[in-house]
């Protein structure tokens, strides 16, 4: 199937339950279907389509696309840190506790001490470990 026929059966498929000419659960359901398949696709493509890139400069295109390559790199992992999961578990859903977290984790970061560990503004206490250093995945960006 090409892609265009892959676009064009989503924007009739918007347009149809806009119209009330199909149902919006039915086709909610074929789209999320639909996301989940891509979204497994995707991650095993992914693999593949890193190490092709391995062989081209840090832009360029390919296949009608525009890339830019991403290199790994080393970052802090704060899910462990006891004062931040503690603020974290105060909010409701997983999304609001990743947000707060990341949003504790910028404050905190003036507050790291020269032997990395993190330290309360106010007493100086230690509060633990800042965090774990772990390699993130290097990656394709499709440049529009």
């Amino acid at each position: 199937m090409k892609l265009e026929d892959i676009l064009s059966w989503l924007a009739t498929g918007t347009e149809q339950v806009r119209a009330g000419e199909a149902g919006s659960i039915e086709t909610l359901g074929h789209f999320r279907t639909i996301a989940a398949a891509l979204k497994k696709a995707t991650e095993e493509v992914d693999v593949f389509a890193l190490a092709d890139a391995e062989k081209q400069p840090k832009q360029f295109s390919m296949g009608g696309y525009n890339w830019t390559k991403k290199d790994g790199n080393m970052a802090f992992d704060y899910k462990k840190v006891p004062a931040m999961v503690k603020l974290a578990l105060e909010w409701d859903s997983e999304k609001d506790k990743a947000d707060h977290a990341a949003r504790m984790l910028m404050a905190m970061k003036a507050t790291v001490n020269k032997d990395g560990y993190a330290v309360d503004k106010e007493t100086g206490e230690i509060i633990g470990y800042p965090g774990e250093l772990k390699p993130t995945k290097p990656g394709l960006t499709l440049v529009k």
